[in-house]
């Protein structure tokens, strides 16, 4: 319109004669150009469709020609957990997705890096390869602070320098965008916080923007599940009257809360660790897709595999699937290398029903090189109350070494029939073969736990490596009238220990324990972080630097431990009291369930590779009764 303007003053002054009829002509021109003009941007803000002549004018092939989009309409994406035993590829594939659909802008909830270590070269390299990712976006990203992005001062320093503020606010056609820090304390995974500086920054910034249209909340660990999370419940104190959406990560799996007068998600993985049992289980690899249409948002779950919508798993639906989980019906008789005879042998399930209804089950057996699980029939029904003994064959294809044939698998679907109106059925998967037992000796002598072998006559148990098969560390198990001991001489030509940081950063060694009877240890499969068990790890003491320890709080009182460098590698001992185990088996208790874990650094800037003596119990490997150990009959 400035042009217009131009040319016609520039026309008109070179020829005065018709200045007076030029001006009206122009400005004739210039109204019906401003209408034309009104008429268009209409028709953009209602994102009308224009319709050519058509041979038809009494009917028409569509339903209208407004278009479902309005001026102040967007939509953005939200990427979730990478890291926490990161599957790679899986972050990229979102990363091309998203250019594929296009937002206006992607959102985090941390966990974006590995983290967990106080060594800059480390996370400056982390870092470098996220942002190699995130510079391959087509439209803005917005980061947001997980437990393995910020756990220790270090970590906070480097965030800073690189992005800035941990926590920060935007708007956007008029929607508020709070982006917290749960990790603003570096307590670590379970333990997030918003602190009081942070607290005041949020009360501030919500007073003054109070007649947003929308409030959406970002932040890693969803703090509402947690205890002591310092001034969070204040922070929904301020919430609960505005219209307000809260998402965040952490658990790897997709759970929507309707609590505080909105809408709390909990989002699955964009790459992190995950069983990926489907939407029916809130485990699967996601980006979520937001609609803010008239001041709402419309949330989808858009799986890299399908879309789902925002009740994929609701709370109700969360809390039966841990039910379900939390039961765990079957267990299994234990079947012994040493009983086998012939080439067959009876696997006894014992299946039990505590609910006032049917218990459903349905067995899907697997093959393995030396075994084959017969099923004569595939479902049965336990009645409510009641316990259901179940049998199936095993079939030995190789009986040349019983100790080192491989696991069969063995699916089960449990559900129970009316116990609500959610129709969950869930997995199980065993894996089964006959297990060694193994026997630990009493003690000859008094042992001083101080990483020298002296009390020690021989470590006769081997730990090998996995590919080589050479031996990586030898080991072996005591017990006297009050501890039960542990040495393994571990043989690294090249010791890695910094004196501070995380074991698993580094050269360490480690015990998974379960004191449980033998019938139950031998099932667990480690969920969490071990839950059930002690999980405990060190590293070695070298020169100046101390060791460093992981989980020590968690051993029983009077728990003793000690690791040193020697001239070939390390040696670790470590104790705990006999009524630890009594605690859960009586005086005269008979087995524990045991697994060494080792993690080698070779190089300083590489990452540690871990090695388990048995198979990892929380791997898609594990077998029933793995490291199993008894007490030897005096």
């Amino acid at each position: 319109m400035s042009k217009l303007n131009i040319l016609f003053t520039l026309n008109a002054t070179h020829n005065s004669k018709f200045n007076i009829s030029i001006e009206k002509i122009a400005m004739r021109i210039l109204l019906i150009f401003l209408m034309l003009s009104l008429v268009f941007d209409s028709k953009s803000q209602n994102a009308g469709i224009t319709i050519l002549p058509m041979q038809s004018t009494e009917v028409h092939p569509f339903t209208s020609t407004e278009v479902n989009r309005s001026e102040n309409d967007f939509q953005f994406a939200i990427v979730t957990d990478r890291t926490g035993d990161k599957r790679p590829g899986v972050f990229m594939d979102a990363i091309n997705k998203l250019n594929l659909l296009q937002p206006e802008f992607v959102m985090s909830v941390g966990d974006l890096i590995d983290g967990y270590t106080e060594n800059i070269p480390v996370l400056e390299r982390q870092w470098e390869e996220f942002d190699g990712f995130i510079k391959q976006l087509e439209m803005p990203f917005f980061y947001v602070p997980g437990n393995h992005d910020i756990t220790n001062q270090v970590m906070e320093n480097l965030w800073k320098e690189r992005l800035g503020d941990t926590y920060y606010a935007f708007i956007y056609k008029g929607v508020l965008f709070l982006c917290l820090n749960s990790e603003d304390q570096k307590r670590g995974a379970g333990r997030g916080t918003i602190s009081d500086k942070q607290f005041d920054w949020i009360s501030k910034t919500l007073k003054e923007n109070e007649n947003v249209k929308h409030t959406l909340v970002f932040m890693h660990q969803p703090l509402w599940t947690l205890e002591d999370t310092k001034r969070w419940k204040d922070v929904e104190n301020l919430l609960k009257n505005r219209s307000h959406h809260v998402f965040t990560g952490h658990y790897h799996r997709y759970t929507k809360y309707e609590r505080n007068q909105g809408k709390y998600f909990v989002l699955a993985t964009t790459g992190g660790r995950s069983n990926l049992r489907g939407p029916g289980f809130g485990e699967f690899d996601h980006v979520v897709w937001v609609t803010m249409k008239n001041g709402e948002a419309i949330v989808a779950n858009l799986l890299l595999e399908g879309v789902w919508d925002e009740n994929v798993v609701t709370e109700e639906v969360r809390n039966e699937i841990n039910y379900l989980q939390d039961k765990s019906p079957i267990e299994f008789q234990l079947i012994y290398t040493d009983d086998i005879i012939g080439k067959e042998a009876k696997i006894v399930a014992s299946i039990n029903n505590d609910e006032d209804v049917p218990l459903k089950v349905r067995f899907n057996p697997g093959i393995s090189f030396d075994l084959i699980i017969y099923v004569e029939t595939k479902e049965i029904v336990v009645p409510p109350n009641s316990v259901g003994m179940y049998e199936m064959t095993m079939l030995l294809k190789n009986k040349q070494d019983l100790n080192n044939i491989r696991a069969a698998k063995l699916n089960a679907t449990v559900s129970y029939v009316g116990r609500s109106e959610t129709d969950i059925k869930l997995p199980f998967e065993y894996r089964l073969k006959p297990i060694k037992k193994n026997f630990i000796e009493k003690a000859k002598k008094k042992i001083s736990v101080d990483a020298n072998l002296k009390d020690w006559e021989d470590l006769s148990r081997k730990f090998l490596s996995e590919n080589e098969g050479s031996v990586m560390a030898n080991f072996d198990l005591k017990y006297d009238k009050e501890m039960l001991y542990l040495a393994v001489k571990v043989k690294d030509d090249k010791v890695i220990s910094y004196g501070s940081d995380r074991p698993w950063t580094q050269d360490y060694i480690g015990i998974c324990f379960n004191a449980e009877i033998a019938e139950k240890s031998a099932m667990s499969v480690g969920e969490g972080w071990y839950e059930n068990e002690m999980y405990f790890l060190m590293t070695p003491e070298m020169g100046k630097n101390e060791s460093q320890t992981w989980k020590a709080e968690k051993l029983p009182e009077g728990s003793q431990y000690a690791c040193k460098t020697d001239q070939d590698g390390y040696v670790f001992e470590w104790a705990i009291p006999l009524s630890y185990i009594q605690k859960y088996q009586g005086e005269d208790w008979q087995s524990f369930r045991f697994n060494l874990i080792m993690g080698d650094k070779d190089i300083d800037t590489e990452e540690t590779k871990t090695y388990f003596w048995e198979e990892n119990w929380r791997g898609e490997n594990n077998y029933i009764g793995s490291g199993l150990f008894f007490k030897s009959k005096p």
